[in-house]
């Protein structure tokens, strides 16, 4: 007797299942959008976007200078960026990272087109209001601006910090920065110091109520 055996589905790569939070005209959890709320309490107690991150870097070593390799994604703008001296060898980077614009015609709510997240009227709520004349009128409805569903939060958004302390001596006025495609590129030179002159120090020894200076070695 030969059995049927129903396969699980198998995504063939890494896929990322997007939850659906805006149901649609006659979906019955239309009021009550369960994803988004769930998201919204688990936001309230683990909001990443207030944290203060830390970016990923990478720093390589020459003979003459320091490498830094700072990932800031987002950040176009060298005036997003700012970067510090706080002693003579510790260098400051900040940022802050925010989410793309979306436009505002998608964060407009038409209750007569859309129906989302609106509850239903009740028959009173659809009575026609009576004005003078006879006549009948509704009550006019201002579309109503709302914020976008955030279904999948991975990305680091927020304020950015990182202090890079080096064991040397750098050159700070020969530093030089380059922001491209996100990643902040730093060289930071190796100060050089002239090579030392040898030379004899004498010492001054005191004998009872003269001092004299001893001869050099």
């Amino acid at each position: 007797m030969a059995f049927l055996y129903a396969y699980p589905d198998v995504d063939p790569y890494p896929t990322t299942h997007v939850a659906h939070t805006f149901p649609e005209k006659g979906h019955h959890l239309r009021h009550i959008p369960i994803p988004y709320l769930a998201h919204k309490a688990h936001k309230i107690f683990h909001d990443k976007d207030q944290d203060v991150h830390v970016p990923r870097t990478d720093v390589r070593e020459t003979p003459k200078s320091f490498y830094v390799e700072v990932e800031l994604p987002g950040i176009k703008d060298k005036t997003e960026l700012h970067l510090r001296w706080t002693s003579t060898r510790t260098l400051l980077v900040t940022s802050k990272i925010t989410r793309p614009e979306i436009p505002e015609s998608e964060m407009v709510y038409d209750p007569d087109t859309e129906g989302i997240l609106e509850p239903t009227p009740t028959e009173e709520e659809r009575e026609e209001r009576p004005v003078e004349g006879g006549e009948a009128k509704k009550e006019e409805e201002t579309p109503a601006k709302l914020e976008p569903h955030l279904t999948v939060h991975e990305r680091l958004i927020g304020d950015y910090m990182r202090a890079f302390n080096f064991p040397v001596d750098v050159d700070r006025d020969e530093t030089h920065a380059k922001l491209d495609a996100g990643l902040l590129k730093v060289i930071v030179p190796k100060l050089t110091h002239g090579t030392a002159i040898s030379r004899h120090v004498s010492v001054n020894v005191h004998d009872g109520d003269s001092t004299k200076e001893a001869p050099p070695a």
